[in-house]
């Protein structure tokens, strides 16, 4: 199963890195997406880091973690 969030793709296998826009009303950013699909199908998890502008440690955790992820071992 393709994994599909706006613009980007991840097919099975594969790790994708991009960047999603989020209106913010005055002004518009590009949010860091990073897409592990798991080459064999099983459950799903998404982990968010950043939900609150200050907090830098889930932010951190979640690219670290997605850098040690390989799609092939997932």
């Amino acid at each position: 199963m393709t994994l599909t969030i706006g613009t980007l793709r991840a097919e099975p296998g594969r790790k994708i890195r991009g960047v999603l826009p989020a209106d913010l009303g005055t002004t518009t950013v590009e949010v860091p997406v990073i897409l592990v699909n798991g080459a064999r199908p099983g459950p799903r998890v998404v982990i968010t880091g950043g939900v609150h502008g200050g907090e830098f440690i889930g932010v951190d955790a979640t690219t670290r973690l997605a850098g040690l992820l390989e799609p092939q071992e997932v």
